[in-house]
């Protein structure tokens, strides 16, 4: 049961519940009640007060009885014993915490609950929230004679993390390190290093301000490679692209690990058996020492490359992306599309992750070549398979020109492989003269891929 839960029980009398819990980072029990009379008491509460507050919050509980548990590295909650609400003052416990904890903790609550069975006795609690990051950390402060001896005033200074069970302070020795090695790593560090990576840009505006334009002609320059690789010039073919707005690398592509990217690259993710994906039974092979690559001949490629740019490109007639002879061979099947696109994206997802460093905005490219071959026109009708099928759909819409390309940005929103898949099909069916709102295996939005209906697309 979390603290929150805890309290909540705890303000309707339910007692009971604290038999049996066991003290630890969030949890601390105390049989009696802390004497602020002396400052050993006083630094007592706000010891254990600062060391919820430098962690992720806690609850104190006053008036619950432990013991040693030897199944645990803590000790448990046997026995409750309620006490007389005037023996506990939460006025004077939040004295003793605003002038000994600083920064001050906000929205502390400490509350004296009556006992269902008893209203005159009942114990305390004292919930300590999360704290903002902004705020810590949470250090002990405490004059020592400021009346007394006015031309010598002193504070003595203490740091208190919650570990399991205990609220020992950090030694001075230890403090001094965490202060030192903050200042030195953080700010001589991370501060001179971002001044370093401004001062490098700033130097070399070229390199920050061309990236997106060099990508205008970057890109289609590397899905003529792709497709020249695997044989596909002559044939109606279907591409995609998403590459990095910055300048990043993958890490470890030319490494032949198990986790490596190349791994994945030789054997990618599947939504289902027997659907349309990245596999294609080859080598990840080193091109030129800049991608590595996979490919089927004259079938489909994924090319990667060191800049983290994926190019995949396949073919957009009954050998892949179409329907089959039996119903034509320029007629694109909703389904292969749909799923072939979206396994893309979800692919790019364990690309993203070996990226260095993390960036999270991205150009995709979607691009069709040689729907006009042969004298026949590729055409895309819309909703699923399942309504074509029974005859539901009988218009389908025409590729107005042979080729088609389009390019798009995401934001830095962050990535998602669905709602990415569905802005590429969005101009895939625009150009064909198809209303977003007739693409098929979309969710009820029609903001992302329903992965459901992609596994059982007749239903």
């Amino acid at each position: 049961m979390n603290v929150h839960d805890l309290r909540n029980r705890l303000i309707a009398s339910d007692f009971n519940i604290l038999v049996g819990v066991i003290e630890d980072e969030h949890f601390d029990a105390k049989s009696g009640k802390y004497d602020l009379s002396t400052d050993s008491g006083a630094l007592e509460l706000a010891k254990d007060v600062s060391s919820f507050a430098n962690r992720s919050g806690g609850l104190i509980v006053i008036g619950a009885k432990t013991t040693d548990d030897p199944t645990f590295y803590g000790r448990r909650v046997h026995s409750i014993s309620p006490f007389a609400f005037n023996l506990v003052d939460p006025i004077d416990y939040h004295k003793v915490i605003k002038s000994w904890i600083y920064p001050r903790p906000s929205d502390i609550d400490i509350q004296w609950v009556p006992s269902n069975s008893d209203p005159s006795k009942g114990i305390v609690f004292i919930f300590v929230p999360k704290q903002p990051e902004s705020s810590w950390p949470f250090l002990l402060r405490r004059d020592i004679d400021p009346n007394t001896n006015r031309r010598r005033r002193e504070i003595l200074y203490g740091y208190v993390e919650g570990v399991s069970h205990s609220s020992d302070p950090v030694s001075v020795e230890s403090l001094h390190s965490m202060i030192k090695e903050g200042r030195d790593n953080q700010w001589k560090g991370n501060i001179s290093n971002r001044l370093d990576a401004i001062e490098a840009r700033l130097a070399q505006p070229s390199i920050v301000n061309t990236r997106r334009n060099d990508l205008d002609h970057l890109l289609p320059e590397r899905i003529k490679k792709a497709v020249d690789a695997a044989g596909l010039n002559d044939h109606r073919t279907f591409s995609l692209v998403i590459s990095p707005l910055d300048l990043v690398q993958v890490r470890s592509i030319l490494s032949s690990t198990p986790d490596s990217i190349a791994a994945c690259l030789e054997n990618p993710p599947r939504l289902r058996s027997g659907g349309w994906g990245m596999d294609t039974g080859d080598r990840a092979r080193i091109v030129s020492g800049e991608l590595r690559r996979v490919k089927s001949n004259e079938y489909k490629v994924l090319d990667l490359y060191r800049d983290a740019t994926l190019v995949f490109a396949c073919r957009a007639d009954e050998t892949l992306l179409g329907w089959g002879n039996s119903f034509g061979n320029t007629r694109i099947n909703p389904v292969a599309l749909v799923e072939i696109t979206y396994m893309f994206f979800d692919f790019y997802k364990l690309v993203i992750e070996r990226v260095e460093p993390p960036t999270s905005d991205f150009c995709v490219r979607v691009q069709f070549q040689n729907l006009h071959n042969n004298g026949e026109i590729t055409s895309l009708a819309p909703h699923g398979v399942a309504a074509q099928t029974r005859g539901f759909v009988t218009h389908r819409y025409l590729a107005p020109e042979s080729s088609f390309a389009t390019s798009f940005d995401i934001g830095s929103a962050g990535y998602d492989a669905s709602t990415t898949t569905v802005l590429a099909l969005r101009e895939i069916y625009a150009w064909f003269g198809i209303e977003a709102d007739k693409i098929p295996y979309l969710n009820g939005e029609q903001d992302a891929v329903d992965i459901e209906k992609i596994k059982d697309p007749r239903s």
